[in-house]
Formats: structure tokens, sequence, C-alpha cells
């Protein structure tokens, strides 16, 4: 599928509606035609509806949306941003559109601040980041280093070192590349950050290791762990629907779960995938 740039300047959240930033992106009329054919054919639509779109006419369906979002090489945040502009303008109710708005204010405070953060941080190279996701080890030590009861060296050393015997190899790796700070045995988040591209091979080994670590938990699950596993036979759109809720909560957490204190760190492992094909 066709995209416009790996990564545009203009900004989604300078805009208060969809229809003038897809504007300023691709253009009304004239001169930047060829990137509107372009969108059009991405979301399978004639030129003369998304010119309606563009105009004010008609709206852009979620399904349609879902698929601008992929041409304009939109990230997570942006795509959810750009589909809170759209249901903004779908509504026809003023405390949904205040509510929008408001999800969109959140979003964008919660952006800016990972930003700021991006920018005082210090991305790991390719090569040390295929060490950091080459075994489990080295994310759950990281991870749990953030909670009260694993945040010091001697805690985390009684906890895995009988059960695997590169941790202190992997506690000095984090340490080393500044992923943890280790202050008199006790540890804090380092300023270095790791970069996880989808369907990389660094984002598959870590799915494993997740899937490793869950194996491992299974067999001491308490009334607080939960599993759901199913298979499911559903049509288009309310598959659809299911991924795109899915999406919506995690995001709608996102801000949330970057501003708690933790507790205790939870394994994650959320699969939704066609198995027709």
């Amino acid at each position: 599928m066709s995209s416009t740039e790996a990564k545009s300047s203009i900004s989604i959240f300078k805009h208060t509606d969809y229809r003038e930033y897809l504007i300023e992106r691709i253009g009304s009329r004239g001169s930047r035609s060829g990137l509107k054919s372009q969108l059009a054919k991405t979301a399978d639509m004639h030129l003369s509806q998304l010119s309606s779109v563009l105009s004010g006419r008609i709206e852009l369906s979620l399904e349609q949306a879902d698929k601008v979002n992929q041409f304009l090489n939109h990230d997570e945040n942006e795509s959810y941003a750009f589909l809170l502009l759209l249901l903004k303008s779908r509504t026809e109710s003023q405390a949904l559109k205040n509510r929008f708005h408001q999800e969109f204010q959140k979003l964008e405070s919660a952006t800016q601040s990972m930003e700021k953060l991006v920018e005082d941080s210090q991305f790991l190279d390719d090569k040390t980041a295929q060490v950091y996701f080459s075994h489990w080890i080295y994310a759950i030590i990281h991870m749990l280093a953030d909670t009260p009861k694993y945040n010091t060296v001697e805690a985390l050393r009684k906890r895995f070192a009988p059960v695997c015997k590169g941790f202190d190899s992997a506690l000095n790796f984090l340490i080393d590349n500044k992923l943890l700070e280790n202050n008199l045995g006790h540890l804090s988040k380092g300023r270095s950050r790791l970069r996880v591209d989808r369907g990389s091979l660094n984002s598959i080994r870590h799915g494993m290791n997740i899937k490793s670590l869950i194996a491992h938990r299974t067999g001491a699950l308490d009334a607080k762990d939960l599993q759901l596993y199913s298979i499911l036979t559903l049509d288009k759109e309310l598959a659809y629907k299911f991924k795109m809720r899915l999406q919506e909560l995690f995001k709608e957490l996102h801000s949330e779960i970057q501003e708690s204190e933790p507790d205790e760190a939870y394994l994650v492992d959320l699969n939704f995938i066609s198995f027709s094909n």
C-alpha cells in the first residue's frame, strides 16, 4: 500500500478538523491532485467522492479512515487522533463532540510529553537492541526494576539468578547501556530507550520472549490473573469493529499507563490474527 512519506512535518495536532488536515497533506485541488488520486485509490473511493469529503458534503467512513491512516503513514497516536477528529465530525451530539475533543486534547498532551522524553533520551542501536531481545531475562529485569518489590539488585538476583545463568550478564548489560541506573544497589530507569518497529525481527523476538514467560507463569496462576483463548469465526465488519475497539482501548489507557506509579509487572500478549488467508 502506498504512502506519502516516511514522516510528515505536518502535525495532525495543529488541526481541529480532519478535512483541513487532509487538505494540507494532499492539497485540495490542482497542484497535488496526483496524491489525491493515490489516496482515493488506496481508500477504495472515486476521486469525486474524495473531493466531496474535502468539501464537506460527505464524511469518510471508519473503514476509509483506517486506509487513510495507512496511506499517510500515521503512527498509532496520529491514527487515533485522525479517528477522533472524524468521529467528532460525524456525530450530531454536542456532548459527544466535546468528549471526542477532550480525548483528542489528552492524546495531544501525551504525545507532546512522549516527544519531549524522546528528545531527552537515547535510543539503542539495532545491534545492541538485538542483544536485549535475544532472551526474556533482559526485558523482565528491565521492567521489574521499576516496581517497589524488585527495584534492588539483591531482590532481582534472589528471584532470577537461580533460574537463569545469564542474570548477572543481563543486569550488567542493562546498566552499561543506561537502560537502568544503579545507585548503591537501588535500580531505576535509565535514559536510554528501545525502538521496536512493528513486524521487525526484534518485535517478533520480543513476542516470543513474552510467550515464554507466560508459559513459565501458567503453572502458578492465581485469582488476579486473566487468560483468554479463543478461535472466532466473524463476518468482516464485526472483525473490523472488534480490532478497532481493542486498539482504542489500549490507546485510551496508554496515557494512564505512562502516568501510573507501577506496583507490579504484568505480562500482556494480545493477538487478533486472520487465519483464513
